[in-house]
């Protein structure tokens, strides 16, 4: 081994090696955070992509190949002690995802509540609710958890060849319970809806929002529409077009739908509120691909930050994979098998592409591009091998 070689050796020992590319494509955010946090956070957010399983800052700094180096306490200090604006950040992602998605036209969002599942009598804003994924019409079930309510940008993929929902903004909204016993005024989730809402225009004050705060199915329905004047004690009187929805089935109820802007179809407006439902799915995918309640803080303001920044990942993956389509080399691709004939790219495709890269930037190859073989450091090589040893 030549001295050059052993130089690049010890080199990509000596400190957390950062893709090129990830510093690229988180510049965004960079005037966020101070120049010691932005290191901390390239390394956090990096490890997080690649992780297997749980979220937690653990796994996190084993996968980035730091398990046995002293100071891991900066990197939980990020989450719950450091100086940062995560509204700040929420605006730049929402900017971001639109700049690069839907740089025109009207701004539809989605919103939705989710119950994150979490124990531990250290956490707070713990509190009991339904939980919708495994209640039914006839089952009710409870589950302890945060309560989180999400707004999400829909948007089309175009290597998906639909609209997804990228969550920008996640609010934490506690129950009345826990504004009792923290002596303070409760605010219904409805109270932590209208101030999203409110921000979220204040954010896009040349853009058009449309927000859909509920959802259809798939099915032929029967409906009829006019308008009138929705008055609430206290409140201004404003003029809604209004979309009563009937199922010729008999199998759900009547539901009625709301909308501000007179002059939209009622087609239209069930369209959107439809379109509302991937909102879902994302939660569904959050959960399955970025460790969505795996994650360990306790800490107030450390549970503040990691939720949200999961589901903001979510988008930031959606566009980093967006940007890999340049290239055929990169470009996402769905992985189908003889017993699954899957046509379009998912979030796993996504997040598998991203991965890749993130994998095999070219600073990790310490030979001439177009060999057969390549030769990587040992580091690297130990990494890949206990990363695949404690995947779950």
């Amino acid at each position: 081994m030549d001295s050059m070689t052993q130089k690049r050796i010890e080199s990509a020992t000596a400190k957390p090696t950062v893709p090129t590319i990830l510093v690229s494509w988180l510049a965004v955010f960079r005037p966020c955070f101070t120049a010691p946090v932005w290191n901390h956070i390239l390394v956090l957010v990096g490890g997080t992509v690649l992780a297997p399983g749980k979220r937690t800052v653990t796994q996190v700094l084993r996968v980035m190949g730091l398990a046995d180096r002293p100071g891991f306490g900066r990197y939980h200090e990020v989450l719950n002690r450091a100086r940062w604006d995560a509204r700040e950040v929420a605006r730049r992602l929402l900017l971001h995802l639109l700049a690069v998605l839907l740089p025109n036209g009207e701004v539809v969002i989605g919103i939705d509540d989710t119950i994150e599942r979490r124990w531990g009598g250290k956490i707070k804003a713990r509190g009991i609710y339904r939980d919708a994924v495994r209640s039914s019409h006839g089952h009710f079930v409870k589950t302890s958890g945060l309560r989180w309510l999400a707004l999400a940008v829909m948007v089309p993929v175009p290597f998906a060849g639909r609209r997804w929902a990228l969550p920008f903004l996640t609010v934490l909204a506690p129950s009345a319970r826990w504004s009792e016993a923290q002596g303070k005024r409760h605010k219904a989730l409805t109270d932590w809806a209208r101030q999203a809402i409110l921000q979220t225009k204040r954010w896009l004050p040349d853009r058009r929002v449309i927000v859909a705060a509920d959802s259809g199915q798939t099915r032929k329905l029967e409906y009829v529409s006019d308008t009138a004047v929705w008055y609430h004690n206290g409140m201004p009187p404003a003029a809604i077009r209004w979309v009563l929805v009937r199922d010729p089935s008999g199998q759900r109820e009547a539901q009625a739908f709301l909308c501000t802007d007179l002059h939209l179809e009622p087609a239209a407006i069930l369209k959107r509120f439809v379109s509302r439902w991937r909102i879902e799915t994302t939660f569904q995918e959050a959960r399955e691909h970025l460790g969505v309640e795996t994650q360990r803080q306790w800490s107030d303001l450390a549970i503040l930050r990691t939720t949200p920044a999961l589901f903001g990942l979510y988008s930031l993956v959606t566009v980093w994979a967006h940007g890999l389509t340049q290239k055929s080399s990169t470009a996402v691709r769905p992985h189908p098998a003889a017993w699954y004939n899957k046509h379009q790219p998912t979030f796993s495709d996504a997040i598998a592409a991203v991965r890749r890269v993130l994998w095999s930037p070219p600073s990790f190859s310490m030979c001439r591009s177009g060999s057969e073989s390549i030769e990587i450091p040992v580091a690297l090589l130990n990494r890949f091998v206990e990363t695949l040893c404690l995947a779950a």
